[in-house]
């Protein structure tokens, strides 16, 4: 077990010290970490690793010292304890979702946007049903009661505390849950013996706990929390799940993998959200595969799910590594600019052949190649002259013309003002009053059009919330 635990702190505090030290270096063991927790803050990859470092080291510290009140608990009990801890999470970030949505007037598959400064540079925080960041305001909390200033480095989530009803209620029961999470945890880690379950244990603590706070249960890093504490409670001391436990996981993943996609009519991106998941539950079923009464059909179908998953999970990584392309068709979203002058010259003597058009609002531009190219590689040739702060990021949009709804709310006592973008194109009326909904047509997804339309606003001196139709992100794709 110490050789382990030795191991597992000194791979991850080089990864760790690594990624501070190389930005080549982070965006690669950024885009693997993400595998498990989605999401494009760095801040949450440094988190994912201390946390390893962290129970490592108190492992190693401890040695085979006996704790009176830990050596107590029942080993079960705890587990128990900690599930029911992470399923309360879960619920209490939908239901926060649902308040904001209350709140705002949201439908049940709306998208609500805000953009806010954050010190020295602008950011925003969108929320929705599949991706909920209801909780995030948590850190913001943290930041302003201890005066740490985290805004200008650190995603804490403001856009979202500033129109977020009740928030420090909110927040102050999401930190509570997530302590006891972490406290439950650490109990569980140093009360296990096999390294095995220890490091099952530990993905499936600090998954939760990622996902609890950003973005929920139904997303990847969600899913992911479910998968491996499943995984953990049917390979835990003294019980060993039969092969129906192994059965009902792996029908799991090929249908939220598979028949899930075919059912909204999403792309094939979609697919390889969950592969990380069935490549785990594939390796287990193989290895339990020997044991007496094990049938040999679900040894077979583990192979099939992994040989899917890994070809599915190689197309993640090359998504999230080098990004999305986007063509004549389509936009190159790009967010993240700093507020400063020598932005504005350097993005103004921009020299980039491969583009056709780039339109600006403050920090965000929405970029019109004149051919195919990589989004990320679009962001890493504006690196060397844009010297980014927080977020500086890129995605691509390539979907057909259609038309729907935008509800914008101006906050404040604002002046009417008329709602028309580089990408959102209002049909009849569209001068907006306080609130207001306007038809027009767009090509973006729901979450690019509704930070379009924030910055867009923001840029002109508004305080704005932004609803759009989040189903949007499941229509047909070039």
């Amino acid at each position: 077990m110490r050789q382990y635990l030795a191991v597992q702190v000194g791979v991850c505090s080089l990864a760790l010290f690594g990624m501070i030290l190389s930005p080549t270096l982070m965006e690669f063991l950024s885009s693997l970490i993400r595998l498990l927790t989605e999401g494009n803050t760095f801040g949450k990859h440094f988190v994912f690793l201390g946390f390893f470092i962290f129970v490592g080291l108190l492992k190693l510290g401890l040695g085979n010292k006996d704790i009176p009140f830990i050596s107590m608990l029942s080993i079960n009990r705890v587990k128990t304890a900690l599930f029911a801890l992470i399923a309360i999470g879960f619920a209490f970030n939908i239901i926060a979702n649902l308040l904001i949505f209350q709140e705002y007037g949201a439908p049940i598959n709306g998208y609500v946007a805000h953009v806010a400064n954050c010190g020295i540079s602008t950011c925003w925080e969108a929320t929705y049903i599949q991706h909920s960041h209801s909780l995030k305001p948590a850190i913001n909390f943290i930041d302003q009661k201890l005066h740490l200033n985290l805004g200008s480095m650190v995603d804490t989530g403001r856009p979202m505390s500033e129109i977020e009803p009740n928030v420090d209620a909110v927040s102050i029961i999401a930190l509570a849950i997530l302590a006891l999470i972490f406290t439950i945890s650490i109990i569980l880690a140093i009360k296990e013996e096999n390294y095995a379950n220890l490091l099952i244990l530990q993905l499936a603590s600090i998954v939760s706990i990622i996902s609890v706070l950003d973005g929920g249960l139904f997303t990847v890093a969600g899913i992911n929390a479910i998968v491996l504490l499943a995984l953990y409670w049917g390979n835990g001391e003294k019980t060993d799940m039969d092969w129906k436990f192994y059965a009902f996981l792996l029908a799991y993943v090929y249908f939220i993998g598979a028949i899930v996609p075919k059912l909204v009519g999403t792309n094939l991106v979609f697919l390889s959200y969950f592969a990380l998941a069935g490549i785990l539950i594939s390796i287990f079923i193989l290895y339990k595969s020997n044991l007496p009464k094990f049938p040999k059909f679900l040894a077979y179908a583990s192979i099939f799910l992994l040989i899917f998953s890994a070809w599915h999970l190689h197309s993640l990584f090359n998504y999230v590594y080098n990004g999305e392309n986007a063509g004549p068709s389509g936009k190159a979203i790009i967010y993240g600019f700093p507020d400063d002058l020598a932005t504005d010259n350097a993005l103004s003597n921009f020299n980039a052949p491969k583009l056709s058009s780039f339109y600006r609002y403050g920090w965000y531009a929405a970029v019109v190649p004149s051919k195919e190219l990589a989004v990320n590689g679009l962001v890493k040739s504006l690196k060397p002259s844009v010297s980014p702060k927080g977020y500086f990021l890129g995605e691509a949009d390539s979907q057909e013309d259609r038309e729907g709804l935008v509800t914008v709310i101006l906050r404040g006592n604002a002046a009417p003002v008329e709602i028309s973008t580089v990408s959102f194109r209002a049909i009849g009326y569209a001068i907006c009053e306080k609130r207001c909904v306007i038809r027009g047509t767009t090509s973006l997804y729901a979450n690019h059009l509704a930070l379009e339309i924030s910055s867009f606003l923001y840029s002109k001196g508004y305080d704005a919330v932004v609803i759009t139709p989040v189903m949007w992100d499941y229509g047909k794709v070039n």
